[in-house]
């Protein structure tokens, strides 16, 4: 783009959830060159929707390239029964501010995948790992003959126990 100018063009997100989830769309590291309409949106499940962006150039004297990325976070996703576990997406954003006379296109290098509900299932009791059982059993036999020892040295004649005079 050329310095001084701007662009707005529609980027397409999608809730991969079962359920109604609210998202928020900010710029990791925040810039301003880059604002986003709406930053927050309540969405249904299962459904793509498009958010506004604008790049503007205004103020931007140094030719060269910037970049930030577009965070598109679940607020809500936790909190809803049952709990849907979409991940934090997050989209590279390049501008490159050039000594030209017209914009080039603004559109996205690549679009989300198409959504898919994600449903989530109780984690599995946690059991002792299969390897740590020989180590316990190691220890107690281990334990178990120390005990045994230091008894019966404490039985025999000469070696500590009860002397007679």
């Amino acid at each position: 783009m050329p310095a001084n100018s701007q662009q707005t063009g529609r980027f397409p997100l999608a809730n991969n959830c079962i359920t109604v989830q609210t998202f928020t769309v900010t710029a990791q590291p925040e810039v301003d060159w880059l604002r986003f309409e709406p930053s927050v949106v309540e969405i249904g499940p299962a459904t793509s929707f498009d958010v506004q962006v604008t790049v503007n150039t205004a103020g931007y004297r140094k030719l060269g390239l910037y970049r930030s990325v577009l965070m598109l976070v679940c607020d809500t996703c936790a909190a809803t029964a049952p709990p849907c576990l979409q991940e934090a997406r997050e989209f590279p954003i390049s501008l490159t501010i050039a000594d030209a006379e017209t914009a080039g296109e603004l559109e996205p290098t690549s679009a989300p995948a198409v959504p898919r509900p994600i449903v989530t299932q109780p984690d599995p009791p946690r059991q002792t790992p299969q390897r740590f059982v020989p180590l316990i059993g190691g220890a107690l036999l281990a334990a178990g003959s120390v005990g045994m020892f230091v008894a019966l040295r404490g039985l025999l004649p000469g070696n500590g126990g009860n002397k007679s005079r």
